[in-house]
């Protein structure tokens, strides 16, 4: 649905009628929803080639340019100012980028489509990989990630051994059914957990309780979250 504001028009791009898609101050004004944002990124949808609207900020990407509409940026809850080049060239805030691979723990353990996505934007900015990794080690030792991974893995590493009695974890194949009732039953833990008012035995409580919902997601993700090896016939 497609409102106007004193800014100018808001919703997404698909919604605009054509007069309006045409019409070089309303489309420069209109704002992408975020699954358009990410399909604009990716050269999908083909913007106005009108002027820049005065009312627009300048793009967050390039800081140069006028921005042609605010775009949700793709698996980040932040919507940024872009310009129809930096649209085009799948570029992006290069803060955002630098602060949620540092959240992901370093650029290898985030999925191939951010990787697209950080490798377009250096690109585009001319900024090296090796500037794009120190910054991100910058922000996570800023920000205490290493430690808080340190820390959490050490609780999930304690969970397990208080538990060995019960068998042996890695060569534990459970059904998706039994994984979902445990992860329900410990997510419910860790709820309970976080609302007891009592700091002093509320912390340890938490503790425990995220560290057996990591467990089980994580052997939700050695189990069932494996690409499966292709059969004989297909690797023909």
């Amino acid at each position: 649905m497609i409102e106007k504001t004193e800014f100018g028009y808001t919703g997404s791009i698909t919604d605009l009628p054509k007069e309006v898609r045409d019409n070089p101050e309303m489309a420069a004004a209109a704002a992408f929803a975020c699954t358009v944002g990410a399909e604009a990124a990716q050269g999908e949808v083909v913007l106005s080639e009108s002027k820049p609207c005065e009312l627009m900020p300048t793009c967050e990407v390039c800081g140069k340019s006028k921005a042609i509409g605010v775009a949700s940026v793709p698996g980040v809850p932040y919507s940024a100012a872009y310009c129809k080049e930096c649209l085009e060239a799948n570029a992006h805030p290069y803060f955002i980028l630098v602060a949620n691979t540092a959240c992901c723990g370093g650029f290898d353990k985030t999925c191939p489509e951010w990787q697209d996505m950080v490798r377009d934007t250096l690109a585009y900015l001319g900024k090296s990989a090796e500037q794009f990794e120190k910054d991100v080690a910058e922000s996570m030792h800023d920000e205490g990630v290493y430690f808080s991974q340190e820390a959490f893995l050490e609780a999930m590493r304690g969970e397990l051994k208080a538990n060995k009695r019960k068998g042996e974890w890695n060569d534990w194949r459970p059904e998706p059914q039994d994984l979902i009732l445990e992860i329900e039953h410990h997510v419910s833990k860790l709820i309970a957990s976080l609302l007891i008012q009592d700091d002093s035995t509320r912390w340890a409580k938490v503790r425990e309780a995220s560290a057996d919902v990591a467990n089980y997601c994580n052997k939700a993700f050695d189990v069932y979250g494996q690409e499966p090896e292709p059969k004989p016939d297909e690797a023909a």
